[in-house]
């Protein structure tokens, strides 16, 4: 060890907002902060000033650990040398002994144990070229725009052996790997450090800086760019506005599950990943969405026993077109299984009209904005999340959205959403607001008189059956 220590003053004054962090004891991080907030400014400082003072020891030898390592990772590197080179360069101008190299993005600065310590900056988009580095330290900036295997495959075991630390930090954009861990730090706060910052609250930008930019931002935007809202629909969401004007209206709520009206579902198709499942009634007039499953793992045969289990009585089980494909193995489709267990399979009609997704997803936007339904918030809870964060493709090289839809944990529930407004029609509303007139009549008709439930049961079932030969003439061969 060098004895000879010198006294090292970094030209740094912590904003009051990050003093938490910067004196935080936990190996994890998740900082999630507004704008403009100085998030990079002072992970940049903690970083400096992390390996500066290293002094860790091997926990099993209790010997002191050599060569420090540390790196900030921004989604691209070209993105980390935009943001964060220039901060590095000018917070250790004043270390003696400094070294740096521009074209590999990396300093070294003295340790006050003697030795050097190394700090990276580097991209999740090439993160082949971090494997089989070791880390003491490691900044996730922009987490939500990374690939969530590029930690959990590559950074992770860059930390274990010295059990190094690490921040994940960023702004949201909708419910994301960085949403989660977000949650995981509020669920776990033996193990994590977390920060929210929101601009209302921070007082790091000037208030009527804040105003301005409420004033000429959407309020979606404002939610999440200034709020710090996990919520908030974001600007690639396919869906965002008419979700959010729905929840305004009270349309996620309770939908009672009436017994006496039959239950549609509408299904995605799960093979290597999730399958998805929508089920609702048309209770006089009204679209009631009752429940939402979502499985991994399942075949058909298994979904079929599923459904077997619920206690609805079924009208419609809609599937997608590849519902018809047959493999070699199996030698039948999943068409074919579940007309085999009695289940009144039907094809979606006319899923995209030669216009790829594009009009169903046109038909979900207005069936949200104009459609008379309810979504149950709890039973339905996971869809409603599928609905919110069902987004374009980002394209970090123009940091543009594209018009394709990103195959994504949430695809598959708002692509069983979309069958199942393709699949509903303005006759079943009629249909079903005639029913409950008739049902009415019927009790109005039969007041004061002494009627078994069986009685009554036995004429909602004969309305049913002549509701479904009437629906069954209108479909036609829509399955074939």
């Amino acid at each position: 060890m060098n004895n000879s220590v010198q006294t090292v003053q970094l030209e740094y004054q912590p904003r009051q907002a990050f003093l938490p962090f910067h004196q935080r004891t936990k190996r994890n991080s998740v900082i999630v902060a507004h704008r403009r907030a100085g998030k990079t400014y002072s992970v940049i400082q903690d970083l400096i000033a992390r390996a500066l003072n290293f002094q860790k020891k091997d926990s099993i030898t209790r010997k002191l650990l050599t060569k420090p390592k540390f790196a900030y990772l921004c989604p691209y590197k070209g993105q980390a040398k935009q943001v964060a080179w220039q901060y590095l360069i000018d917070f250790t101008k004043s270390i003696p002994g400094v070294k740096k190299n521009e074209t590999e993005l990396w300093i070294e600065i003295p340790t006050v144990t003697g030795d050097t310590a190394r700090i990276f900056l580097a991209g999740a988009d090439n993160p082949d070229n971090l494997r089989g580095l070791y880390f003491d330290g490691v900044v996730l900036d922009e987490y939500g725009d990374m690939k969530p295997e590029v930690y959990s495959t590559v950074i992770r075991p860059a930390l274990s052996d010295r059990k190094g630390w690490v921040v994940f930090m960023g702004t949201p954009k909708g419910k994301n790997d960085f949403y989660k861990r977000w949650i995981k730090a509020q669920q776990e706060p033996t193990k994590y450090f977390s920060l929210r910052l929101k601009a209302s609250e921070s007082g790091i930008l000037d208030a009527n800086e804040v105003a301005d930019m409420r004033s000429e931002m959407e309020p979606e935007e404002v939610e999440q760019e200034l709020e710090c809202s996990f919520d908030a629909a974001f600007k690639g969401s396919f869906y965002g506005k008419q979700v959010t004007m729905a929840q305004s209206q009270g349309r996620f709520g309770i939908a009672e599950y009436d017994p006496l009206e039959k239950v549609s579902l509408a299904m995605d198709l799960g093979h290597s990943d999730a399958a998805v499942i929508w089920y609702w009634q048309v209770v006089n007039g009204e679209i009631r969405f009752i429940d939402y499953w979502e499985q991994s793992g399942f075949d058909a045969e298994e979904v079929c026993d599923m459904l077997a289990l619920k206690p609805y009585d079924y009208e419609t089980v809609w599937l997608p077109h590849d519902a018809m494909h047959r493999t070699f193995a199996s030698k039948k489709s999943v068409m074919d299984t579940f007309l085999e267990h009695d289940l009144p399979a039907r094809k979606v009609p006319n899923p995209d009209q030669g216009n790829r997704i594009m009009h169903g997803i046109d038909a979900v936007r207005k069936f949200l904005r104009m459609w008379n339904f309810i979504i149950d918030k709890d039973r339905c809870h996971r869809g409603i999340e599928a609905l919110k964060n069902y987004s374009r493709k980002f394209n970090r090289a123009s940091n543009t959205y594209g018009s394709e839809a990103d195959h994504n944990e949430w695809s598959h529930g708002a692509d069983a959403f979309r069958y199942a407004v393709l699949s509903i029609k303005e006759d079943d509303l009629g249909r079903s607001i005639e029913r409950a007139r008739e049902r009415r009549l019927y009790q109005m008709t039969n007041r004061g008189q002494v009627n078994t439930s069986r009685y009554t049961l036995d004429e909602a079932f004969a309305a049913r059956e002549r509701e479904q030969a009437l629906r069954t003439q209108s479909i036609g061969r829509a399955w074939d």
